[in-house]
């Protein structure tokens, strides 16, 4: 390469092409090394993220495994209740086997055995919900029957209990899957009631826009905020009283998984001391639509597993 400098002697030339030339080659190295800086950094910087992805899967793992051995303990502990009830029950038929009349004791094995029963449906629902293997089926319905049926269902024993009981008729017909709705509107229903010691609970439905908001209300203990983020968890358990399906809380865990497959908003308010409201947001069927499928209010659903 040919380079001359006009005003400079050949001994100046030489000399500015040298530190020309040296300009170059260094700037040539502060690249490399700048490329090498940057291959070092990324390299360090996939270390570190696959350091910090192997410590989450260790993590998430550890807690899997924690709540799985809480469930299973939960679990254990509730179905022998009902078992340990039947034991005692058996021990007293056997003892009074001149009785003529056992049916107080066969009552209380034929409550136990339901309640073992309602225990396990409910963990199969929970069980199937969570690997996707219940697919809703959404069909056209009118809640008044639904609440018809929750009315006949937990307004005596809300009453037995000293509870003040509200249900709000609803001609309203929503588009779900009304299986799945049910169920979680027995569990929300439910352990309502039996959290509750004073005051009362209340069914509500109304309209809410292009929705229909469904609630119900409690003036039982209420949930503190861990409450509030630990609730629907399937070891969750109220403290302030004995959830429906024996304590474990699974219902909660059916309302929260269900609520998220067929795309219902569900929200919860709670104040310690005051109560607790459970919301969820359904979507209404068209008003053009409705005299069509009026019928349905006073039919029974068919559900299949």
């Amino acid at each position: 390469m040919d380079i001359r400098f006009e005003g400079l002697d050949a001994g100046g030339e030489a000399t500015l092409a040298w530190v020309v030339a040296l300009l170059i080659l260094l700037g040539v190295g502060l690249a490399l090394l700048c490329q090498r800086a940057i291959r070092h950094r990324r390299a360090r910087s996939a270390g570190q993220a696959a350091a910090a992805r192997e410590q989450m899967e260790h993590a998430l793992a550890e807690r899997l495994r924690n709540e799985r051995s809480r469930l299973l303990s939960a679990v254990a502990h509730d179905l022998r209740q009902p078992l340990y009830a039947m034991s005692l029950t058996t021990q007293s038929l056997e003892q009074q086997r001149a009785v003529r009349s056992p049916a107080v004791l066969l009552s209380q094995m034929r409550h136990a055995l339901a309640s073992a029963d309602a225990l396990l449906d409910t963990l199969d629902t929970v069980a199937r919900l969570e690997t996707g293997a219940l697919r809703p089926r959404l069909a056209v319905f009118s809640m008044q029957a639904m609440l018809e049926r929750i009315d006949r269902q937990y307004g005596p024993q809300a009453q037995a209990r000293g509870l003040h009981w509200t249900v709000t008729p609803s001609l309203e017909c929503v588009h779900t899957d009304a299986l799945l709705l049910e169920r979680m509107l027995d569990s929300l229903v439910a352990n309502a009631v039996h959290c509750t010691e004073r005051g009362g609970v209340l069914v509500s439905c109304r309209r809410r826009g292009q929705q229909l908001l469904l609630q119900v209300w409690d003036t039982g203990p209420g949930l503190d905020p861990v409450g509030l983020a630990t609730a629907g968890g399937p070891h969750y358990r109220d403290d302030g009283g004995v959830a429906a399906d024996g304590g474990v809380g699974f219902g909660l865990a059916v309302v929260k998984h269900a609520a998220r497959l067929l795309g219902i908003r569900l929200s919860v308010r709670s104040r310690v001391g005051h109560g607790t409201c459970f919301s969820l947001l359904l979507p209404l069927y068209p008003v053009a639509s409705r005299r069509r499928v009026a019928r349905l209010g006073t039919r029974q659903p068919q559900f299949s597993a």
